[in-house]
Formats: structure tokens, sequence, C-alpha cells
């Protein structure tokens, strides 16, 4: 389901937020729950984002010769897989060892096309270690044709960092070796064209498209932090967003902006999900926003967000907590857990505790993936529904 070269001064004059308290998990469960359905073959995946109307799509990879070879799967409805190599194994240089001809960044599923897009080893190029960008396209998920048409003579181009749909085709953000990232569009993903810059800063993040094309960028601060927000409707011209209020007024130096979903189904308003907060009693702050003008703002139960998609059931998140993750004490009783949101601000636990860690809607309903439980195992399939 549904995504700077500068960021200009806003002058727009915004109200107050209205500050919406979200549920504590103790006080109610929902009645929505994850329900295991299957496994998926090693090395299972990570679902794509957006939707594919021919069942679902998971991006995993196959270690070869200390390398990593991508690899597609797909399935019609969540409990039988088939996979297929994106990638063949090549020598690029004499005396290295057979490694992938290809690597993916980013992938995305549009009604019945998908795409990813990443690098390729070019075989017998000015060097022999020499990469190039290069996108695979299917339209049933077991398919895949590659296709290179990103490097007119005399262009700069590094790699490409995210792709995406928008009502008038696909669109992909190649960075630059001067760190610049332009944008490339296409019709058919088969042949693009580099149409304008998206942002000349090195350190642009989130890129997030909803269904009527409104496109919003991410980047990160002098700091290094991840608050800078920008919008656009072409691609092409991009005005800077004056809010969240927490972007510019949250509390210490740690606050950025983690999370960004775009208007979609049942939540028809933009969400941004900033996390910065410490402590055993930390939480991240959601904001919504119909316009991106005005904005309300909610208290998530957890410090964290893994996971975050809209499916016709609700928005749902995985809450974590970073301390897990680094190393640091955590509080026993904040495990990683899903919640469900009809309006992005007041948040319920689901019914079960355990769950996957990558979601999709699809014509089967709304799948999850988790991780596989050691090498070589296959990954838990779970469906969401209601109990």
């Amino acid at each position: 389901m549904a995504a700077t070269a500068s960021h200009p001064a806003v002058t727009t004059s915004h109200p107050a937020p209205t500050h919406v308290p979200s549920a504590s998990p103790r006080e109610a469960i929902d009645p929505f729950a994850w329900t295991k359905i299957g496994e998926m073959p090693y090395p299972g995946g990570e679902l794509l984002k957006g939707w594919f109307s021919a069942g679902y799509l998971a991006l995993g990879w196959v270690e070869q010769n200390g390398d990593l070879a991508p690899v597609a799967s797909f399935s019609r409805d969540g409990r039988t897989w088939r996979s297929a190599d994106l990638t063949t194994p090549v020598t690029p240089c004499p005396g290295w060892t057979a490694r992938p001809d290809g690597s993916v960044a980013d992938g995305w599923a549009a009604g019945g096309g998908a795409v990813f897009v990443g690098m390729e080893t070019v075989l017998h190029g000015e060097t022999c270690d020499q990469t190039r960008p290069v996108a695979w396209i299917s339209s049933d998920g077991l398919d895949w044709t590659r296709t290179h048409a990103f490097e007119p003579a005399g262009l700069p181009i590094t790699y490409p960092t995210a792709v995406w749909t928008t009502p008038s085709g696909w669109e992909t953000a190649l960075k630059e070796t001067d760190d610049r990232t332009w944008l490339w569009q296409s019709a058919d993903a088969a042949t693009w064209e580099r149409r304008g810059m998206i942002s000349a800063n090195p350190d642009l993040g989130l890129i997030v498209v909803a269904n009527d094309g409104t496109r919003v960028v991410v980047a990160s601060d002098d700091a290094g932090r991840s608050r800078l927000l920008s919008t656009s409707t072409d691609g092409r011209t991009w005005r800077a967003i004056a809010g969240p209020p927490v972007v510019s007024t949250g509390p210490g130096d740690d606050w950025q902006v983690i999370r960004v979903l775009a208007p979609d189904g049942p939540a028809p308003f933009w969400t941004v999900v900033a996390s910065g907060e410490e402590g055993p009693d930390a939480h991240a702050t959601i904001w919504t926003s119909a316009d991106l003008e005005t904005w309300q703002s909610g208290r998530f139960p957890m410090p964290s967000i893994s996971a975050l998609g809209v499916t016709s059931d609700g928005i749902l998140a995985l809450g974590t907590d970073p301390c897990s993750i680094t190393g640091s004490a955590c509080p026993p009783t904040r495990p990683p857990r899903w919640f469900r949101s009809l309006d992005g601000l007041t948040w319920l636990p689901l019914a079960s505790t355990r769950g996957p860690d990558t979601l999709m809607e699809g014509p089967a309903g709304t799948i999850g993936i988790g991780a596989p439980s050691g090498n070589g195992r296959p990954a838990p399939v779970y469906r969401l529904e209601r109990r």
C-alpha cells in the first residue's frame, strides 16, 4: 500500500499542536493478533513496501563466498513460496573468488509490477571491479529482467538508494560521486531519465510518496540529526516543511525522525515518528497531519519503531527498545511488541506477544515474516487476524 537542493525558510504560521495521550499497553488489548500460518524457506526475507496484486514479495540474502547474494521470494497466499536468484556468480578480477554480480539497495511493489534497484558488476570494463546502477523488473514475482539504463556518458553516478512508484510511473534516487542525490523517472522501469536534484545534502535519508504523488524526504541537519523534512509534488521542485514541531523544538539534542508514513486507506494523514528519549519510561512521539502544516501529537508506548505500515485494519507498528540493540540494560518488561492504531495517536498492543519483523498487505490479507531461528532455518510466516 502507498513515498533538497535547499531548505528555504517557511513563514507559514502554525497553530499549537493538539496533544492526544496514547493508551497504556496495560489498559486494554487490541482484538487483532498475529497467527502463525507456516514457514518460508531459508533465507527468509524482508517484505517489500507497497502492494503487489499477484501476492507477496520478499527480499532475502544468501551467503556466497563471504558476500551476500540477493534472492527474491514470491507467494500467492503467504503459505507456499518460490524463490529466484537475482544474481549469478562471477570472477571480476584475476585471482578473485567468485562473487555475486550484483547487489540490491531497495525494492517496491505497485499493482502488477515490482522493481528492485541496485548495482551490478561490469565485466570487461575499464577496470575489473567496475560497477553500475541497475534495475530488476517483474510482473509476476517469479521472472525478473535486468535493465541497464542509468548511465549516460559523463554523469558521475555512484549508486541508487531508493525506488518508489507515483501515479505516472516509477522513480529512483541515485547518489552521485559529489554526494548529491538526483531523481530519475520512468514510465515502465525499463527506460530511465534524469530529471532533477532531490538534495545536495549528503545525508539524505527516508523518501516516502503518497498515492497522489506527494513526496516527502528526510535529511540530516548540520549536527547529523535526521530532522530536515521537504516535500514536492513533481520530484523536481522542493520546499521545506516547517513541522512537525518536534523537529525544531524537541526536548534534547537526540531527537530524530525515524519513520514517515504516507496517507493511505483508513489512515488519510501523514504520520511522522520521532525518537530520542532515554530511560526506563522512554517513549517515541507520533505526529500526524493531513496537510503537512497542522500537526497533532501522541506518545507511542515504546521508545522506537522498527516497522510501520498501513493496512485495511489500521496502522501497525512494531515497538522496540533501542537499548536492546546497543547492549545497555533494558527493562525486562519491554520486549519488542506490535501495536495497532486507527488515528496514529492512540495505540493498543496486539493480543499476540510474538509476531513478524516486517509486514505486507496483499490478496490474502496482511502477512508478516519473522527472522529465521538460525542459519539455514526457515522463517516463520504470520497473518493478522481478529480474535
